[in-house]
């Protein structure tokens, strides 16, 4: 079954709402480096998960995939992540008219994002 456009977005905000978080820290750390970023977490098979890196894939953005180390007897557990700043945006817009749950923090960090952009016009 292949989902339009529009159904992967809610599909995606779905997700987010339910395993989806989004960091952000526009004060530079002692690297200089700032943090605008998008994750999500699905523990079981690998399948899944790149089912979802595929969609989003689909729409555009850039993910990357991790699968971190877990202890003997622990459910394998696998990460997306979007951390290019532009395709976090890209993302967070793309999903805020569809989410329920996640929507006041995507709209705080949205905002936090754009007033970070126009400290940085004004350097």
């Amino acid at each position: 079954m292949k989902l339009e456009q529009n159904e992967r977005k809610i599909y995606l905000a779905g997700f987010f709402d339910g395993q989806g978080f989004v960091q952000y820290n526009f004060l530079k750390d002692s690297k200089g480096r700032t943090k605008f970023n998008v994750a999500f977490y699905q523990s079981g098979d690998r399948e899944k998960i790149d089912k979802m890196a595929n969609i989003i894939r689909s729409l555009g953005i850039k993910v990357s995939i991790y699968e971190p180390k877990r202890k003997k007897g622990k459910k394998r557990e696998h990460q997306i992540y979007i951390t290019n700043r532009k395709d976090t945006e890209k993302f967070l817009r793309m999903i805020l008219p569809h989410l329920i749950i996640k929507r006041e923090q995507v709209e705080t960090a949205l905002e936090k994002y754009d007033s970070y952009k126009r400290g940085l016009k004004n350097d």
